[in-house]
């Protein structure tokens, strides 16, 4: 705005001070950005108590009234610096002295700038604030400011001192780096303790022993590797409690793409929901379009793909789903499966108005309404409704309530009747009748693989070897850098991709590792055909809580340690340690 004057310079300082140089609401580091609590428009003040620092997609999001101004006041109040490590365990851990030599005087450096300058490295780290401990300040020819550091993150900040990294002289802001000074002995030391594939346990031991008392726990700390390519379950998973997509794992997502990971995203839901719920939110981000080509979405098990090209949300059946007869609907059989249950195609959407004395309402999984005549004859399959949005799955959902509960019921002879009908069409080779808790899913089968979470767990691996690395690294070393993030028994399935037969016979091995966010009860029992894949979780949430205050609703409420809420722990701690390297050139 063309008369709004520049924000004062010690204002900006005293907010970033306050936020630890990171988005007080999602934690994201550089680039972040100064917003009006009460708006421009409304104060025409710069005031430190009315300024917050937030990253340009809460600033957008700020701006757009997702937070009331008594919320921001709170985020303000208590940043996310704040609320990140306040709770979280000391851990004893290597460390070495780095002397940073800058252009102040002795006398400037005060409680003030070395508070600065602590935040400002903690934050290029990401790293917490109190593993950072100015030990001494001295002068000479200039002052040099001694700090000491973890030693993986003291041999980062001398890296990015030697590369000259443009990021660590913004975050420093007004303070000079003349010269970095490092013990060679730790740097070769570290160095050694940092390598990829695995790092020393006595590095990750205490780590492991701090996250079992909390967020998760690491099974087989020796087994983990470096993360190239992460295959992502979405429902419960990236989403929220209110089944939202979470800001704070979308944002890291995000800033791991920039970083030249990759991530696929396969949902047995179908294309519009995934556009809907998923991508759309993603593409708000300011950055998403730089990391486009590093993220894929795939709908009904990897059956549908959803392209984003110039902007532009499209969906295509994947080439190998194409021509499946439920896709085609040969010989009717689609339409023969819709006649088995309650068809919204037939139905009058129910507009909240009054209803007939001999009508009722039935809802489907998007909570659309849908009148039923009761005086006409029910369908074979009654308790449930056609899925319209799928495109080469047949979705039987069972009949939700207003509030969106389902019935508990057997649903075996209902299975028995989808069956009969799919062996008397002839189609038994090409078809999978699949009971969920939610639904009877009609899956399709190609060159006799199952169209599930393994098959598209092997087709969002070929795509990575094949149509974006080029064929090189070979298969194998695209499978060693995956790892796979789940909440149920049914995500276990992508620890065991599916490959066509000429290409599984040539692998050395072919299975993955999945961190597990759910319940203990989402994974299989003992004795259970799914239960082998158990050994393939690495890291699992433990599921405790613990009280949280919800500041728009004044109430207090168990915050379980699972979902999005472990998601975004687990990928702090692999980024904390090193784990994310791109696939190499």
């Amino acid at each position: 705005m063309p008369n709004r004057p520049k924000i004062p310079a010690e204002v900006v300082r005293e907010i970033m001070l306050e936020c630890g140089h990171r988005c007080s609401i999602c934690g994201i580091p550089y680039p972040v950005e100064l917003a009006h609590i009460i708006p421009w428009r409304n104060s025409n003040e710069h005031k430190v108590e009315d300024l917050i620092c937030l990253c340009a997609n809460c600033h957008k999001l700020a701006d757009q009234g997702k937070w009331t101004q008594k919320t921001l006041r709170r985020f303000k109040k208590e940043p996310w610096v704040v609320r990140q490590y306040k709770n979280a365990d000391n851990i004893d851990r290597p460390t070495s002295e780095v002397e940073l030599s800058i252009n102040l005087e002795l006398a400037d450096v005060d409680e003030k700038n070395k508070r600065w300058l602590k935040y400002a490295l903690a934050a290029f780290l990401d790293i917490p604030p109190r593993d950072v401990r100015i030990t001494s300040v001295k002068e000479g020819n200039s002052v040099t400011v001694t700090v000491e550091l973890p030693s993986e993150s003291a041999v980062e900040l001398l890296n990015a001192y030697e590369r000259q990294d443009g990021r660590l002289v913004k975050y420093l802001d007004a303070i000079t780096l003349f010269n970095l000074y490092g013990s060679l002995a730790d740097r070769t030391k570290a160095e050694h303790n940092r390598q990829p594939v695995l790092p020393a346990p006595k590095m990750v031991s205490p780590l492991e022993q701090k996250e079992a008392r909390g967020m998760f726990v690491i099974n087989y700390s020796t087994k983990l590797h470096t993360v190239s390519h992460i295959i992502w379950d979405i429902d419960g998973v990236i989403t929220g409690e209110d089944g939202s997509l979470s800001h704070e794992v979308a944002a890291k997502i995000i800033c791991l793409g920039s970083q030249g990971i990759f991530h696929s995203f396969i949902t047995g839901r179908d294309a519009d929901w995934l556009i809907e719920n998923i991508v759309t939110p993603m593409k708000s981000f300011s950055t998403f379009a730089e990391v486009r080509q590093n993220l894929t979405f795939y709908g009904e098990a990897g059956s549908v793909i959803v392209d984003i090209v110039n902007g532009e949300v499209t969906a295509r059946v994947h080439p190998q789903a194409e021509v499946h007869p439920l896709a085609t609907n040969k010989d009717g059989i689609r339409d023969l499966l819709r006649e088995l249950v309650y068809d919204p195609k037939k139905l009058k959407a129910y507009k909240r108005k009054r209803i007939g004395p001999r009508e009722k309402v039935i809802y489907d999984a998007n909570q659309r309404g849908w009148i039923v005549n009761i005086d006409k004859n029910e369908p074979p399959l009654h308790p449930y409704i056609w899925s319209t949005s799928k495109k080469v799955f047949a979705t039987l959902e069972k009949i939700r309530d207003e509030e969106g509960k389902i019935q508990v019921f057997d649903q075996i002879p209902f299975v028995q009747i989808v069956n009969r009908m799919i062996r008397e069409s002839g189609l038994e080779e090409f078809i999978e009748v699949a009971p969920a808790d939610t639904a009877i899913d009609i899956v399709p089968k190609a060159n006799g693989l199952r169209l599930g979470k393994s098959w598209a767990a092997g087709r969002a691996l070929q795509h990575i070897q094949e149509d974006i690395l080029g064929s090189i690294p070979l298969l194998d070393s695209v499978i060693d850098a995956t790892i796979a993030f789940g909440d149920s028994e049914a995500d276990l399935d992508f620890t065991v991709p599916l490959f066509p037969k000429n290409i599984q016979r040539r692998l050395q091995h072919n299975t993955l590792q999945i961190v597990f966010v759910g319940d203990e009860h989402g994974l299989p029992s003992p004795g259970h055909q799914r239960a082998k894949y158990t050994d393939h979780i690495i890291i699992q949430g433990t599921g405790a809580g613990d009280l949280a205050f919800d500041w728009p609703k004044n109430l207090i409420h168990l915050h379980a340690a699972k979902g999005a809420r472990v998601v975004s722990a687990v990928l702090d701690f692999l980024k904390q340690w090193d784990y994310f390297k791109p696939f190499a050139p």
